[in-house]
């Protein structure tokens, strides 16, 4: 581990907390580095110089002893107040802040409750970093824990240096150089209880990850470094663990994720087209573009072109990097295809910490805006406010497919399909219509919103069921990869 003299401001762990503290130096002491006071082993105080690491999950506190043996046995953690009479250990004797050893980020301080406090940063701020013993970069070793412990007090996850020193290695001469320290894009914990929420998801995670071996360990992280900014670290880790599970299944590892394009392009339901663009082609269309026959084409098979159910998660799945196409529409009673082919698609994925997930329906989102029937107007305002984030959303609608012209004058739908596809929001702020399904050559993956809004039944009747939820930053069930080519 990297050694330096701790300042105020350092960030703290405890073993047997649920989150991180800050380390208070008093302003009373005068001996300063980069900015700040700088601590020695006497900087051990209990709500002094130590503030709370939220929940104590130690048996040997007896505020968590009592609520444990009050909920008949399962762990009962208790909000935190510290025991720690002795000061800290192993401070550097030979240099001496106000009399005392100068407080190492090597050092540690025993809790009587059974918790092992240590310093996750040195609080030093800006740039002179008092390294006093430096390892070769070769020799850091991040954990998976390392990327889930939340800062509280400036909204960002903390890493230890030697975590920084091992993703800058990672991607020499690549821009990941510029910023190796992850944030929180979301809004943070704010109350005790969102805290503890975090935390609870947390050791979910964490837990799952126990067994592992270091290779699937190491096979983490490097997913973890891999992935978009619009998730949080938590999450990150939460999906590179599901990762890993899902190419055990596949028997391959995925590769690196791709773009719209690369999951796009019919790549996900390769059967569907007749044609593919080919410059030697002898077919050529009304633009001049040059095209050939699909070899991989089923014309007497039409159950490839109603397959939206699996061409929609294939899509989501090949972003991830996962080399996959859809299969073809199963109808057998009971298969999984014929289950998510019958308004069941949203099973296809969960919450980080397993629970299942939930889409924001079109009949409540009408109900909260007081709207008896969908038109185009509202369907796009339904798409804008529920894909508000950076993401990608898979959406299920029911879409008129065929309508005749009454003798009275009205238009009669005579048919309708229900279809899942894809809606997802770029960097640039721009929320686009992704048809996995079939690919236009002519306009490429995106395609505008206003393609969708034209299509949505207004009947509200015709919508039961059928919703939009963000599934970038959720687990895919592993119990459905059999739906897919690999």
């Amino acid at each position: 581990m990297s050694d330096s003299y701790v300042c105020s401001g350092a960030t703290m762990r405890c073993t047997m907390g649920t989150s991180p503290a800050r380390l208070t130096v008093l302003p009373v002491r005068t001996v300063y580095l980069t900015g700040q006071p700088m601590a020695n082993i006497s900087d051990h105080k209990s709500m002094v110089n130590l503030a709370p690491f939220g929940l104590c999950r130690s048996l040997g506190y007896p505020a968590t002893a009592s609520a444990t043996a009050a909920n008949h046995g399962p762990m009962t953690p208790m909000p935190f107040m510290h025991n720690t009479p002795m000061p800290w250990m192993n401070g550097k004797m030979d240099y001496l802040i106000k009399g005392q050893p100068a407080l190492l980020k090597s050092c540690k301080c025993q809790c009587m409750w059974g918790g092992t406090i240590s310093l996750v940063t040195d609080g030093q701020v800006g740039e002179g970093t008092q390294y006093v013993q430096k390892k070769p970069k070769e020799s850091f070793e991040p954990t998976l824990s390392q990327f889930v412990y939340y800062d509280i007090e400036d909204g960002s996850f903390m890493e230890s240096d030697e975590l920084g020193e091992n993703k800058a290695s990672q991607n020499a001469g690549t821009d990941a150089t510029k910023d190796t320290k992850p944030t929180l894009p979301q809004k943070k914990p704010s109350t005790p209880e969102e805290l503890a929420e975090y935390n609870r998801v947390a050791d979910i995670v964490l837990k799952r990850c126990e067994d592992l071996s270091d290779a699937d360990k190491q096979r983490i992280i490097n997913m973890v470094n891999e992935m978009p900014n619009n998730l949080s670290n938590l999450e990150k880790l939460a999906i590179a663990e599901s990762n890993l599970r899902i190419e055990k299944l596949f028997g391959k590892q995925k590769g690196q994720p791709k773009s719209i394009e690369e999951a796009d392009s019919s790549h996900a339901n390769p059967h569907n087209l007749k044609y593919v663009p080919d410059s030697k082609g002898t077919f050529v269309d009304t633009r001049g573009n040059h095209y050939k026959p699909n070899p991989s084409y089923h014309s007497s098979d039409d159950r490839i072109r109603i397959n939206s159910a699996t061409t929609a998660p294939t899509y989501f799945l090949r972003l991830r990097g996962f080399d996959i196409t859809a299969k073809g529409k199963v109808r057998n009673s009971g298969s999984l295809n014929e289950e998510i082919s019958k308004g069941k698609s949203f099973k296809l994925w969960k919450n980080i910490d397993g629970t299942p997930a939930q889409p924001v329906l079109t009949t409540d989102w009408m109900k909260s805006k007081g709207y008896e029937s969908m038109n185009k107007e509202r369907y796009l305002e339904y798409f804008e406010e529920t894909c508000a984030e950076e993401g990608v959303y898979v959406l299920t609608i029911k879409w008129k497919n065929r309508q005749e012209l009454q003798p009275d004058g009205k238009i009669k739908t005579i048919d309708t399909k229900g279809h899942a596809t894809i809606l997802q929001r770029d960097s640039d702020g721009k929320l686009y219509y992704i048809e996995p399904q079939t690919y236009n050559y002519a306009i490429g993956a995106k395609r505008p919103i206003s393609q969708l809004a034209e299509k949505g039944m207004t009947d509200p009747a015709w919508l039961s069921g059928k919703g939009v939820m963000r599934v970038d930053n959720k687990l895919f069930n592993a119990d459905y990869v059999s739906l897919f080519n690999s």
